[in-house]
């Protein structure tokens, strides 16, 4: 009785409504359903943590925000959780394209997850880096749901997880050189760039430049 006096009441005299809390716009869809379908599976096999509590609140979703990179760097890895990159196949569901092949690899279609992980220039930055640091195996980076990437960072611990995000920023920005003004980056410029960066943490500034 006490919590339900503590709900606020709309000022006006609206009626109420059902609303799915799993979207913040309160309506179902697939997706979220889909999610929530993996989560509690993933749950119940005591595999991960959930993005989702039982009240509804996700404090996964928080953990983006907190990580040990530039906040560019994570406006990029929540654009990417939420499907709002400018792949190719985005760009065909808005019929701004007619055809959604990557690119660079012309092997498979460009979603977010070939774009930073299948597509071959991204498997190469990702084994270069593994002598640098101790990035997930590929068999971790597979694609298990529309959350896939949130559900890693929830996995595994902040510096890696900010280690991971970089690497998939920097092969989205490999991709947009390319494709937007036909500029190739060298294997090498990404690797020196990135473990530069990580070395010298403190020093923001180095994202300005070339990028």
């Amino acid at each position: 009785m006490e919590e339900i006096l503590k709900i606020r009441l709309h000022r006006r005299e609206v009626e109420d409504v059902i609303a799915w809390h799993y979207e913040r716009t309160g309506l179902f869809s697939v997706r979220s359903a889909y999610c929530l379908g993996v989560n509690l599976t993933e749950v119940e096999a005591g595999s991960i943590s959930s993005s989702s509590n039982l009240d509804g609140t996700r404090p996964a979703w928080k953990k983006p925000w907190k990580l040990p990179v530039p906040h560019k760097v994570r406006i990029f890895a929540w654009m990417l959780i939420q499907g709002g990159l400018a792949t190719k196949c985005n760009k065909k569901k808005r019929t701004i394209i007619q055809e959604a092949i990557c690119d660079l690899c012309g092997k498979e279609v460009e979603t977010e997850h070939h774009a930073v992980i299948r597509c071959n220039h991204a498997v190469s930055l990702r084994e270069a880096m593994r002598e640098n640091w101790d990035l997930p195996t590929e068999n971790v980076l597979a694609f298990n749901g529309p959350e896939w990437l949130l559900l890693l960072i929830d996995r595994v611990d902040a510096e890696e997880a900010a280690q991971v995000v970089l690497v998939l920023w920097r092969s989205w920005f490999v991709r947009n050189e390319l494709t937007h003004n036909g500029r190739w980056t060298p294997l090498q410029n990404s690797v020196s760039f990135l473990s530069n960066y990580w070395t010298t943490r403190t020093g923001f500034h180095i994202f300005n430049m070339g990028t």
